[in-house]
């Protein structure tokens, strides 16, 4: 007699279990109720839909296509299935189980919501909200198709009408963790950080041990540049989570932020098998100068995502400034089959030809950046020095005065203008532009462009001792200049000071030994040598 009733038995109790969220427990159930009747479809489903909400997905998948094949025309097995592909990331294909399903019973609720947040992974956001609002119909108090509205909306840059969807997730549910999260989320989009910190406190009120919330708080403040409370909201984050690598990640970048380089890096390397973490290590050495380590992390960022736009950046920027130019190139030229809109990218291009002495095509480079963005003042700059090095100095003091006009307070722009007046001759106005550099602030190469013009006027007005006290600090700041070895030869020269000269030649071909300038200013100084030994 218990053997007639086992089978409905196991199988109610198994749909109690799975009510009462206790999905171990409820897939004991079925199996009993399949070892009992190998063929009851309903009961292989529903273990179908234990073994996904247990993130087993390849057995649910398995389940439910067994239904299938039992009952090609049992609807809840394509619902089951299409729930299955989708925690696979196998979209379309889910999309055609949901849409088999509905084709079986139109007015399946769940077979329907299903389609609206598969349509949201693929991204086909017009679609997924005509799918919504049916659900939404249907069910006026769900909460998830609210969230699921608002996901849509805000993939369409809708992003008020999202905040809206969002607000009526927490008025309907207003212990939906989810609900807060994306409400702060689009807050932040639109730049309204205060009210995005407001949610967010809510949000933590309901569940202090939140990582997620504790990031998303982080964020908004990092958005009113409180950097030090969102470095301990990170940290709070971390703390709840070892295993929460956004945090890490965030914390590192704060941290970089504030100028803590060591301590981001440090922060960074606690992540492994990240693109991320060995960015952010990168870009931390980049700033240490440490340019070989940098390479390294760099070159592993790219090795665990091929495609990542910024590490080939850095990894050119790292080439650049390793004066390993034609490596250097290959990076840019990579950024720019990643994106060739990448404005960046022409910039170092232009910078790495300029490297090369290609003027010509650096300029072409440079002129690609400006089209992409003409607000682009560091093009602006070094197009105009690549114009003086061809001798166009009307045209380069232009390119120069076009970047002041971009922002009159610019170090860099100052240093270009200053180097191509004292190319010009024209040294009392190059010595005050150069003075107006060294009073702004900036980085130490825009300083160091700054002395090495001073140094030139300096020598041009016959002010050799302190063109020598300018060049020397513009070799503190790039001792790998050679036009700053060239400009301390030739005022040894004018000085008479030959031996000093020659030295100042053989460091300028250490750097550079087919530096023809440096060659012919030794053979010169050797000559003026040995006339004055005579």
């Amino acid at each position: 007699m218990f053997y007639l009733f086992a089978r409905p038995w196991y199988r109610a109790k198994g749909w109690l279990l799975y009510q009462r969220k206790q999905y171990e427990a409820a897939l004991m159930a079925y199996e009993r109720a399949i070892s009992i009747a190998p063929h009851d479809v309903p009961a292989i489903c529903r273990k179908g839909y234990c073994l996904n909400k247990l993130k087993h997905y390849k057995e649910a998948l398995a389940a439910h296509e067994e239904a299938i094949r039992l009952n090609p025309r049992y609807f809840q097995a394509y619902d089951g299935q299409g729930a299955a592909l989708h925690n696979l990331r196998r979209y379309e294909e889910a999309l055609a189980a949901y849409e088999t399903a509905l084709s079986l019973r139109p007015h399946h609720f769940w077979s329907l919501a299903g389609k609206g947040n598969t349509l949201i992974k693929l991204k086909r956001y017009e679609e997924a909200l005509v799918v919504i609002e049916e659900t939404i119909r249907r069910k006026p108090r769900y909460a998830h198709a609210y969230h699921a509205k608002g996901v849509a909306l805000y993939g369409i840059k809708r992003y008020e009408e999202a905040l809206a969807a969002y607000q009526e997730v927490v008025r309907i549910d207003p212990n939906m963790l989810i609900g807060y999260l994306a409400q702060g989320q689009t807050l932040y989009m639109l730049a309204r950080y205060k009210q995005a910190l407001a949610v967010y406190e809510v949000l933590l009120n309901l569940d202090r041990h939140y990582a997620t919330g504790h990031l998303a708080r982080g964020k908004a403040l990092e958005g009113l540049k409180r950097d030090e409370e969102a470095l301990a909201a990170y940290e709070e984050a971390f703390r709840l989570d070892s295993r929460y690598t956004m945090a890490c990640y965030a914390k590192g970048s704060v941290l970089f932020k504030l100028k803590r380089y060591e301590e981001a890096l440090a922060t960074y390397r606690t992540i492994a098998d990240s693109y991320s973490a060995s960015y952010g290590q990168g870009k931390a050495l980049y700033t240490l100068k440490r340019y070989e380590e940098a390479l390294l992390a760099y070159e592993e960022a790219i090795q665990l995502k091929p495609d990542h736009l910024a590490s080939h950046l850095g990894k050119g920027n790292v080439l650049y400034m390793l004066r390993r130019y034609e490596e250097a190139l290959d990076a840019y030229t990579r950024t720019l089959q990643i994106d060739p809109n990448f404005a960046v990218g022409y910039y170092g291009k232009g910078n790495t030809l300029y490297g090369l002495k290609c003027y010509e095509e650096a300029i072409v480079a440079f002129e690609e950046a400006l089209q992409l963005d003409a607000t682009f003042s560091f093009a602006y700059c070094v197009k105009g020095l690549a114009l003086c090095r061809l001798k166009y100095y009307e045209e380069a003091l232009a390119t120069c005065e076009d970047a002041l006009l971009l922002d009159a307070q610019a170090r860099f722009a100052h240093a270009c203008k200053g180097l191509v007046l004292a190319e010009m001759q024209c040294y009392k106005e190059a010595l005050a532009t150069c003075e107006d550099a060294l009073l702004l602030a900036g980085t130490d190469t825009e300083a160091e462009i700054a002395y090495y013009a001073q140094g030139l006027a300096l020598a041009g007005l016959q002010r050799y001792q302190e063109a020598l006290t300018a060049y020397k600090e513009a070799q503190q700041r790039d001792p790998l200049d050679v036009d700053i070895y060239i400009g301390k030869a030739k005022i040894f020269r004018a000085l008479k000071s030959y031996a000093e000269a020659l030295a100042a030649y053989a460091d300028a071909l250490l750097l550079d030994p087919i530096h023809q300038e440096a060659i012919e200013g030794v053979r010169q100084v050797q000559a003026l040598l040995q006339d004055q030994d005579a």
